[in-house]
C-alpha cells in the first residue's frame, strides 16, 4: 500500500508546475527527486479515490496512517503536499512527510504515530546513509528533510534527519549502529540552538563522542549548500563544538 502511494505521489508531481517551481526554487536536483522519491498528494477525494481503485482495504490505509477517519467519513491526511516519504532502516516506506505549497495553516506535516510510524525511532534518510555511516564513521543530524536532500547533494551522504521531535533516548540505539561520531547541525535560531542543546546532553550522558555545528545569522544546511558553501560546511563538520563544551 505504501509503496503504491508513493508511486502514485511521484507520477502525481510531474505535472504539478508549483509543486515542480518549488523544488527547483529550493535548489533540488532531479536525480534528488528520484533518490528520495519526492512526490505530491493531491486532494482528499482523488486519494481516496485511487486506494479504492487500487482495491485497497480502506481501514488499512487508515492504520498505515495515510488516510484519517473522522465523524463517519475518510479522509486523506495529505493534501496538497509535496510528499516525502519516511523509511524504516531497512528500506521499507512506513510513513510521509509533507510540505504545504498552497499556504495551509500547518508547513509541514508528518504521518501519525502508527505501529510501523513510531517518529521518535525513526531517522528521515537512515536507510540512505547507514552504509557511508558505518564506513566513515560519522553521522550527521538535521533538522529537516531539505537538509538532507541539500547535503546528500553537496557529498554529505551520511545527513540524517529528526522528524519533527527532538532526538529522543529512543533513538540512541540506531545511532549506535556502527559506533560513528555524531555530529549535531541543527538550524541557527533559538529552536534549533535549544534542540541542539537538549540532544547534547542525552548524546554526552549516553557516551558518544562528537558534537555540535553552529551555525549564523539562522541560517541552516541547506542555505549553506545553496550558497555555495560546501567548503566552508566540510570544515565546519570537522571543527565541531564537543557536546560538554556546548
Amino acid at each position: 500500500l505504501m509503496e503504491k502511494v508513493s508511486e502514485w505521489y511521484q507520477n502525481l508531481l510531474t505535472s504539478q508546475p508549483t509543486a515542480l517551481a518549488y523544488i527547483k526554487e529550493r535548489g533540488i536536483y532531479e536525480s534528488s527527486v528520484e533518490k528520495f522519491g519526492i512526490g505530491y498528494a493531491p486532494d482528499s477525494n482523488a486519494t481516496i479515490n485511487y486506494i479504492k481503485t487500487q482495491l485497497f482495504n480502506m481501514s488499512e490505509a487508515v492504520e498505515m496512517g495515510v488516510v484519517g477517519y473522522d465523524g463517519g467519513r475518510n479522509f486523506a491526511r495529505f493534501i496538497e503536499r509535496i510528499t516525502f516519504p519516511i523509511h524504516s532502516a531497512n528500506g521499507s516506506i512506513v510513513g510521509f512527510g509533507g510540505r504545504t505549497i498552497t499556504g495551509h495553516q500547518a508547513k509541514y506535516v508528518n504521518s501519525p504515530e502508527t505501529p510501523y510510524f513510531n517518529k521518535s525511532r525513526l531517522l528521515y534518510a537512515y536507510h540512505h546513509a547507514k552504509q557511508v555511516v558505518h564506513k566513515t564513521k560519522e553521522i550527521i543530524i538535521t533538522e529537516g528533510y531539505l537538509d538532507v536532500i541539500m547535503l546528500h547533494q553537496a557529498g554529505f551522504i551520511n545527513a540524517v534527519a529528526t522528524l519533527g521531535t527532538a532526538l529522543t533516548p529512543e533513538h540512541l540505539p540506531l545511532l549506535r549502529k556502527g559506533e560513528p561520531k555524531v555530529i549535531m547541525a541543527y538550524d541557527g535560531d533559538k529552536a534549533g540552538r535549544a534542540a541542539a542543546l537538549k540532544a547534547s546532553r542525552l548524546l554526552s550522558a549516553g557516551g558518544f563522542n562528537g558534537g555540535v555545528v553552529i551555525f549564523g545569522d539562522g541560517l541552516d544546511p541547506a542555505d549553506m549548500v545553496s550558497n555555495g558553501k560546501i567548503e566552508e560546511l566540510a570544515t565546519m563538520f570537522r571543527n565541531v563544538k564537543p557536546f560538554i563544551e556546548f
